[in-house]
């Protein structure tokens, strides 16, 4: 099933005409695409895309030939600033980390993306971004139909979870709760798409937001996405 919805991934990604610019699609492993409890959505790949410059399509390919739990939060080696961490430990890869471990899920085991897949330094750098998360959005109703969450969860900040807001009927009012920085907040509601209901549940992007040291947040989370 895994190879099959890979190669149905690819084509809807080909489709996009984004399958060849810098970027990437998925952060876990081939493993998770089937049926899950949470579809995880970040903004987009930070980094230089020319120093990055590695296509989703490419990625895709890669990803096939690594083991099916590969995962980018535990297994990547990232440069925060230019330096070096030690696979899974750079700030953005531990919160992931302590997040899903205190929702109970562990990490190799969340579908992760983006909602657009192109690469930019920062996301004021991002050109388009509306258009292009627009073109990345059939892709992601091609995956949401074919592992069935029950929740879509947003560590990219508000900007995801209005867009996704925007493409569904909201079925439930938006709750809100603080997080004990400035005036940022989580939100969540209930959401449907293409005849499936989804609990939908915002982060701040977990980049600038250091969940880890939050648990009550955490908490907070794991209730509205009832997992």
């Amino acid at each position: 099933m895994q190879n099959n919805t890979l190669g149905s991934l690819i084509a809807k990604l080909e489709a996009t005409g984004l399958a060849d610019q810098p970027g990437r699609l998925l952060y876990s492993g081939i493993g998770t695409l089937c049926p899950g409890k949470i579809y995880m959505l970040g903004y987009n790949p930070g980094g230089d895309p020319e120093a990055e410059n590695d296509s989703p399509k490419a990625r895709l390919a890669k990803l096939a030939s690594l083991r099916p739990d590969w995962n980018e939060y535990l297994d990547g080696v990232w440069y925060p600033r230019g330096r070096a961490c030690p696979a899974g430990g750079a700030p953005l890869q531990r919160r992931v980390q302590t997040l899903l471990g205190g929702i109970g899920l562990p990490t190799r085991s969340v579908l992760a993306s983006n909602l657009i897949f192109v690469r930019s330094k920062d996301q004021s750098r991002l050109a388009e971004a509306s258009r292009l998360a627009d073109q990345c959005w059939a892709v992601h109703r091609f995956l949401l139909e074919q592992t069935q969450p029950q929740s879509i969860l947003s560590i990219g900040g508000n900007k995801v979870f209005d867009f996704i807001a925007g493409q569904s009927t909201t079925l439930s009012s938006i709750e809100q709760h603080t997080v004990g920085h400035g005036d940022w907040k989580c939100q969540a509601t209930r959401v449907a798409i293409g005849g499936r209901t989804f609990n939908l549940v915002s982060l701040p992007h977990l980049s600038r937001y250091a969940v880890d040291r939050y648990p009550n947040v955490i908490a907070w989370v794991t209730a509205k996405l009832a997992v």
